[in-house]
């Protein structure tokens, strides 16, 4: 009886070690935002972009950049509506073409560009591409 205990023991352990080691997606994801933060923010993009950090929210399923705009490109009224629809399209075209980030795509993440004021913390601009726009 006392073998038999054991063997259930050590087959349970191994079971949850086996299992409990894999990574849902979700938590892969949260865990290369971290990690690319850590590792490239901040990083200028060029003399009036920052990307400050990256970031991913499971509920959500949406991978966002944080951007922190300044000098002559910091002023909200720049940021019309026609010149974030011409943004948005720019870089859609760049994403759909974009092979670095195509485990997000292939998830069917959103992705989002979040663009924030270096004066005022307030948002310029939002940028949010979802699965439907990207795949086509």
């Amino acid at each position: 009886m006392r073998s038999k205990t054991f063997i259930s023991a050590g087959l349970a352990a191994l079971l949850t070690l086996v299992c409990g080691c894999k990574e849902t997606m979700d938590h892969k994801l949260e865990r290369e935002a971290r990690e690319f933060t850590a590792k490239n923010c901040p990083h200028d993009i060029d003399p009036y972009t920052t990307l400050d950090s990256a970031t991913y929210r499971a509920g959500e399923k949406e991978y966002t950049y944080h951007f922190t705009v300044k000098g002559a490109l910091d002023l909200d009224s720049l940021y019309s509506d026609e010149v974030v629809r011409e943004l948005h399209d720019s870089y859609l075209t760049e994403l759909k073409n974009n092979i670095e980030q195509k485990d997000l795509k292939d998830q069917g993440v959103t992705i989002t560009r979040i663009y924030r004021s270096e004066q005022t913390g307030k948002t310029l601009m939002t940028l949010r591409f979802t699965k439907d726009e990207y795949s086509h």
